[in-house]
């Protein structure tokens, strides 16, 4: 009996995988990423300050001044502010722009945010806002054209699996190390959409 035991129990061991992309998306609209060399960080040191929180909808501005000090304490080392178990009211939170921060609750269904305002964040309104400085949205003059600050002509680079962009006549110099959208500006369905 104990040699069936053992086996079952080897047998569940087998590891999973996630699903691949190829087998639901047509490769011909797809780039497989699994090789760009970029790993989710596993941030594990916690920050030198850690919130203290309190239950009730009363104290929606405390709580979200407690996560915003200890979001504020973290470095490139420490980087992790706890959030306990339980359900807490908060104001709108806002992640300072040295990034490196985590905010992680206690787990799957035992931390719960509830926010009772928002914030402006790039044109839009969550209740926490993880953006950067220099972050610009649909009608901000530094994306229209044909001047904005913010703005390239795309001029190389379009084929699938590219490594390399190309652009032109931008309006200033783009900022170093930030996110870009790329946006095809002379399609009919063009709204003038969310940039970064």
């Amino acid at each position: 009996m104990k040699h069936r035991i053992l086996f079952l129990l080897a047998a569940f061991n087998l590891p999973a995988y996630p699903q691949a992309w190829s087998t639901f998306l047509d490769s011909s609209r797809a780039i497989d990423w699994s090789g760009s060399g970029f790993a989710i960080p596993n941030y594990t040191v916690s920050c030198s300050i850690q919130p203290t929180l309190l239950t009730g909808s009363g104290n929606a501005s405390a709580n979200a001044t407690s996560i915003q000090n200890a979001l504020a304490s973290c470095d490139a080392t420490h980087n992790v502010v706890n959030i306990p178990a339980g359900t807490y009211y908060i104001t709108a939170v806002n992640f300072p722009d040295h990034g490196n921060q985590v905010l992680r609750g206690a787990g799957a269904n035992a931390t719960d945010l509830i926010a009772t305002s928002s914030t402006g964040c790039a044109g839009l309104d969550p209740a926490i806002c993880m953006s950067f400085t220099y972050a610009s949205y649909n009608g901000n003059s530094a994306e229209l054209p044909p001047s904005g600050t913010q703005q390239c002509l795309w001029t190389a680079g379009y084929s699938q699996g590219t490594t390399s962009l190309t652009f032109s006549s931008c309006g200033g110099a783009p900022p170093l190390h930030q996110l870009i959208v790329l946006d095809q500006a002379n399609d009919s369905a063009d709204t003038n959409g969310i940039y970064i």
